[in-house]
């Protein structure tokens, strides 16, 4: 599916003191309070319900949930705890998988390739484990309870919704490739896991019981080394005593260089290894193993991030980035004091959709061919005047001028005592409609926020007066980040005035001053962004415009656009344009 926004929530729009005071006024005539902020935004999974009051509350799902500045956060249920896992999730197709267990389920995602925090198709992201056992009749549902944000809105789209046994996932610990229920008898060390190999016995004795595995006179620990790196980890822990102890131990590289998360009774702690040295990452004496219960741990890595909960509450207080280590595989655990341990199981970054699931790979094309490219050489002047060996630029539409500098790049002729006067478009001829690839380095203008500089620059698809597409940075003082635009000017009638804009939220992706690589691909009907070759937003016209017509592109360009305030002296360097010979299209993607 394609979720309208991800960062969709409710919030009053700004109001004056009337408007306001008359707002308060007509809640207290009415009895009715006002409505609560809603942030999640939409729930997939198995419900207890047709239609549940929240979804967020009970069963299997995962959610999204608005990140304000960085776009979505999705999450997934856990016992009682709805889980933040993956933040600045953009706007992009999502395939979301939720595998329902014998006791639980587990959580996994995959999206357009690059896409931030997520695999590409056809392999999917594991994500997290519930290991609450659910009711014994569940609905399959898709729920979404608000679209949009501060007046825009724009339809989400569901592709296709599958519901099917998968006899490879029926065993307890789905696709992990290192799994052990820990319990019977015999020491763990020099014994064979359900999954993965061996274990090998490092220091002390772990033993078996019925109940799970526990250290028997001192430490314990067991390796399983011959792993590749891991995803996510998860443990049932239960601690008796207050010298309970349990350590993970994951991108192992030899040498004593590792990673561990250590869980007490007294707290938890992150803590990486190089050698005979150790730094504690982060600490966090607010989360820690429950005395006479038993805690679930896990953990999720990506190579460059870790997230870890505890009992559904995240630990550290958040994401820690950090990829030291991060192409190491690996995991070791160990135990101390009076805590026993069961159901461990560890996944890789990455595994495959199944086939009973694959609803088709999302849209995406490359040009192979470079067709137009221009780095703004040559002497100052507006863009539109000629200079030899170069393409011949026209500003199709507005009244600002794009200038070259004589230094190597182009530029808005702005500041911010006389920002660009709108909407501003230069084109040059595009011989090939079927398909346009189009980028372009921007710096937004200034060396910080608070200077009162305001980027709006980026790239257009061009049909004719009536018909084209303007795609910008948008990055302005009052908002905490920083956005990727969209605005299809279709039949004539511009979305700016509908309100069905559509945006991503990139938070810190772009910056004042700073060089940014904006790329857009199209063949007509379908529209990807990348932003310094992530993508960050995916429409298709009809998305906007239920019954536009396919748009032929014949020029492509720069634009430099107003969205609630103008450009006050973006930069333009290296423009290339590429078309068709070979693409990568994958034709047989799926379409609303």
């Amino acid at each position: 599916m394609l979720n309208g926004h991800n960062s969709s929530q409710t919030r009053n729009l700004p109001e004056t003191w009337r408007q306001r005071a008359r707002r308060w006024y007509e809640s207290l005539v009415r009895l009715r309070l006002p409505p609560p902020r809603l942030r999640d935004n939409l729930a997939v999974g198995f419900f207890p319900h047709p239609v549940p009051v929240d979804p967020t509350r009970e069963g299997s799902a995962l959610v999204m949930r608005s990140a304000d500045t960085l776009g979505g956060e999705l999450r997934a249920r856990s016992g009682d705890a709805v889980l933040p896992l993956v933040r600045g999730v953009q706007n992009l197709p999502l395939h979301l998988v939720v595998v329902l267990r014998e006791h639980g389920a587990a959580y996994y995602a995959t999206s357009v390739p690059g896409a931030s925090g997520l695999t590409g198709h056809p392999e999917m992201r594991p994500l997290a484990v519930d290991p609450a056992p659910g009711p014994p009749s569940l609905f399959a549902g898709v729920h979404q309870c608000v679209i949009g944000e501060v007046g825009y809105r724009i339809d989400s789209r569901v592709y296709g919704v599958r519901v099917q046994r998968l006899p490879d996932l029926e065993a307890w610990y789905g696709t992990a490739e290192v799994a052990d229920d820990l319990s019977g008898a015999g020491p763990v060390g020099g014994s064979e896991a359900e999954v993965g190999g061996r274990w090998t016995a490092v220091e002390g004795l772990l033993a078996r019981g019925p109940g799970g595995a526990r250290p028997e006179r001192g430490p314990a620990t067991v390796a399983m080394a011959h792993t590749g790196p891991v995803g996510l980890v998860h443990v049932l822990a239960r601690a008796d005593r207050g010298d309970a102890e349990l350590e993970l131990r994951w991108r192992t590289a030899g040498e004593g260089r590792s990673w561990s998360l250590r869980a007490t009774t007294d707290g938890c702690r992150l803590v990486h290894r190089e050698g005979d040295a150790s730094e504690v990452v982060r600490e966090d004496p607010a989360r820690r193993l429950r005395r006479r219960a038993t805690s679930s741990l896990q953990v999720l890595d990506d190579g460059g991030t870790i997230v870890v909960h505890l009992d559904g509450q995240p630990v550290f207080g958040g994401p820690v980035v950090d990829d030291r280590l991060g192409a190491a595989g690996g995991l070791a655990v160990r135990a101390r004091g009076s805590v026993t341990l069961r159901a461990l199981e560890a996944h890789p970054r990455a595994v495959r959709l199944p086939a009973g699931l694959d609803l088709g790979a999302p849209w995406t094309v490359r040009g192979p061919v470079r067709v137009v490219t221009d780095p703004f050489d040559g002497p100052a002047g507006d863009l539109a005047e000629p200079v030899a060996g170069r393409p011949a630029w026209r500003r199709e539409l507005g009244t600002g001028v794009v200038e070259r500098t004589g230094r190597g790049g182009a530029r808005v002729r702005a500041d911010r005592e006389h920002p660009n006067p709108g909407r501003t478009l230069y084109t040059v001829p595009w011989p090939h409609p079927e398909l346009a690839d189009v980028e372009v380095t921007i710096i937004p203008p200034g060396t910080s926020a608070g200077e009162g500089h305001n980027g709006r620059s980026g790239l257009v698809l061009w049909q004719d007066p009536d018909h084209y597409v303007v795609v910008n940075l948008w990055l302005d003082d009052w908002f905490g980040g920083a956005s990727v635009s969209t605005f299809f000017h279709l039949g004539g009638v511009e979305t700016m005035y509908d309100y069905d804009a559509v945006w991503s939220n990139v938070g810190l992706r772009v910056r004042h001053g700073h060089p940014v690589r904006l790329r857009v691909a199209s063949d007509g009907e379908r529209l990807m962004i990348w932003l310094d070759g992530e993508p960050v937003n995916y429409r298709a016209l009809t998305d906007v415009r239920p019954h536009a017509a396919r748009l032929t592109v014949r020029r492509v360009g720069l634009a430099v656009n107003w969205e609630w305030g103008d450009d006050t002296g973006s930069a333009f360097h290296d423009f290339v344009a590429s078309g068709p010979g070979g693409s990568e299209r994958d034709e047989a993607a799926p379409r609303p």
